[in-house]
């Protein structure tokens, strides 16, 4: 289509204002109507949205799909997450959430593999098409497959059960009677859930932890959508940064930081657990930071373009002879870069919920993991738009994409020392 690096950038991020705008409502309806409806309605308008990209012609139109696939997204994220930590404990809730970031993961794995081999086969528009296909066809099998794991505390906590359920040993009258005692009182209406929800999130803004690690995950994100989502597409596929990727080698990259997270996520989830989530986090951000700052220098060793044209012949074969040696060198160190980069985003895709997760009330959950996802999703808008923004001012994805590293390692430094200050001070009462 054209489009320039901000232009790109604002695509990324209209993605995540749509998300950002319906987290709330998105945590309201959930807690509402149970996991299940929004583990199948949302997969539904991802699917019609995207199949909507099949057919955009403009700026404009892209924007609008991808604003709709936010608002399905929103909804899919929160109800999958309260789903997983309904059934799980303090005790287990990484280890609990990584096979969901497992099978997470292994369709991001398998996902860029096909989809680039059917953009250079079919287009990338009929590309789009068959993928929203494939989104209407897994809402399908959600609803056939899918158990609701809500509990409901009127009923004793047991899961499924809902006020409509039959109760066998009476007549219908009784039926009536202990269906009116037994129904919830009429909940309020989606505005005043919603004042109510933020009123419930400013005051968890008031703990400190809960504070730290909602402003630590924001950062991560800005970072994530800048560096990974904006720019890494854009130098893969560019001749200035070594030999130009098709869009099924693009495809294979992601595929090979998608299986890190596949092999990886059991192992990290436990390891999280074990070592503590604000440690992981930490260790987790550092490293992807570092791997941001060498991918430039990195990608350029890739680069073929620069074989000689004066000298001898053996002078000439010689020189040829060591820039393919480097040429394969920076394959290996790109994968290792990449390697490495999704390892850390493997850490963060657990740690953060599990840890807010484990420090607030089971009734303030859902708020509490939409406003870790509200933060992130500003991130992710802010991130991708400034980023793409910036790489059109300065004129290189270079400055565009070390700013990206020292974001993120500057908001690693203060939320490591915010840990430490707060560990001091819990020692000293």
């Amino acid at each position: 289509m054209g489009l320039s690096t901000g232009e790109y950038g604002m695509v990324v991020s209209s993605f995540a204002f749509a998300k950002m705008v319906g987290n709330v409502p998105s945590a309201i309806l959930v807690e509402r109507h149970g996991r299940k409806p929004y583990l199948v309605y949302s997969l539904s308008l991802v699917g019609l949205s995207v199949f909507g990209i099949s057919l955009a012609q403009s700026l404009e139109h892209l924007m609008l799909c991808r604003l709709v696939t936010g608002l399905g997204v929103a909804a899919l994220s929160t109800a999958g997450t309260l789903a997983v930590a309904d059934i799980s404990t303090p005790r287990n809730r990484a280890a609990t959430i990584a096979p969901t970031m497992s099978g997470f993961a292994a369709g991001m794995c398998i996902g860029p593999a096909i989809g680039g081999e059917l953009a250079d086969t079919v287009g990338v528009q009929a590309t789009f098409g068959i993928v929203g296909v494939s989104f209407l066809t897994i809402a399908g099998l959600n609803s056939y497959l899918l158990s609701e794991t809500k509990r409901n505390d009127r009923l004793g906590g047991i899961p499924g059960f809902f006020v409509d359920d039959k109760v066998p040993w009476r007549d219908d009258a009784e039926k009536k009677e202990i269906l009116k005692a037994l129904a919830p009182p009429t909940p309020p209406g989606v505005f005043a859930s919603m004042k109510d929800a933020l009123k419930q999130q400013t005051e968890l803004l008031s703990d400190p932890k809960i504070r730290n690690i909602v402003i630590m995950n924001g950062f991560y994100w800005i970072t994530l959508s800048g560096s990974q989502m904006t720019l890494l597409p854009l130098m893969l596929t560019s001749p200035d940064y070594g030999d130009a990727m098709s869009a099924s080698s693009v495809g294979k990259v992601y595929m090979g930081m998608s299986l890190v997270q596949v092999l990886a996520n059991p192992i990290v989830g436990m390891i999280v657990d074990k070592i503590g989530k604000n440690k992981a986090i930490v260790g987790g951000t550092t490293l992807i930071s570092g791997m941001i700052l060498s991918l430039p220098s990195v990608l350029t060793l890739t680069s073929t373009s620069a074989l000689p044209s004066k000298g001898s012949a053996v002078d000439v074969v010689d020189i040829a002879n060591n820039l393919h040696g480097l040429h394969d060198f920076g394959y290996y160190g790109l994968a290792g870069t990449m390697g490495l980069w999704a390892l850390g985003g493997t850490i963060l895709s657990t740690a953060p919920v599990a840890y807010i997760s484990d420090i607030v009330h089971d009734k303030r959950r859902a708020q509490a993991i939409a406003l870790l996802r509200t933060a992130g999703d500003i991130g992710f808008f802010v991130g991708a738009a400034t980023t793409g923004a910036l790489a059109d001012f300065s004129g290189s994805l270079d400055s565009a994409m070390h700013s990206s590293a020292a974001v993120l390692f500057t908001a690693t430094t203060w939320f490591g020392a915010r840990q430490f200050y707060m560990k001091d001070q819990l020692k000293a009462k």
